[in-house]
C-alpha cells in the first residue's frame, strides 16, 4: 500500500494489521505532505478511490503522487481537459474494476508513482 497522506496512512496502518498475510506500506516524504482527505471516508485494500471525475484523461495515482495529480488535473480541467484522479493505494492487488471501468471512456489513462 502507497497512502496519499496522514489520514490514509492511519488507515493503510490499521488495515494493514487486520489483514491476514504479509502487507506492506510504503510510507514517502517527510510530515508535512499535503492533506488529500479532509473527511473521513472508507479504506479498503484493493479498491481504488476514485477522487475526481473526468472523461479525457486518467491520472491514476499512488502516494504522495495523488496530491500533485489533484492540482495537475485542475490546471488540465482549466485548459478544457476533463481530467479524473483516482487514487489508487494498493498497488498490489490491484483493483481490476477500477481499472476495466476507466478503459472503456477515457482516451489516455497514465500512472504517476512515487518512484520508478
Amino acid at each position: 500500500m502507497s497512502p496519499a497522506d496522514c489520514t490514509e496512512t492511519a488507515k493503510a496502518i490499521c488495515a494493514a494489521v487486520d489483514h491476514e498475510g504479509p502487507a506492506y506500506v510504503r510510507l514517502t516524504g517527510g510530515g508535512n505532505n499535503p492533506v488529500v482527505y479532509e473527511d473521513d471516508y472508507e479504506f479498503e485494500i484493493g479498491k481504488s478511490i476514485l477522487l475526481q471525475k473526468g472523461e479525457d484523461v486518467v491520472l491514476i495515482a499512488t502516494g504522495t503522487m495523488v496530491y500533485v495529480c489533484l492540482e495537475a488535473a485542475k490546471t488540465l480541467n482549466d485548459e478544457g481537459i476533463s481530467t479524473a484522479v483516482i487514487d489508487t493505494h494498493t498497488i498490489k492487488p490491484i483493483d481490476k474494476e477500477m481499472v476495466s471501468s476507466i478503459c472503456n471512456y477515457a482516451k489516455l489513462i497514465a500512472t504517476v508513482e512515487v518512484h520508478n
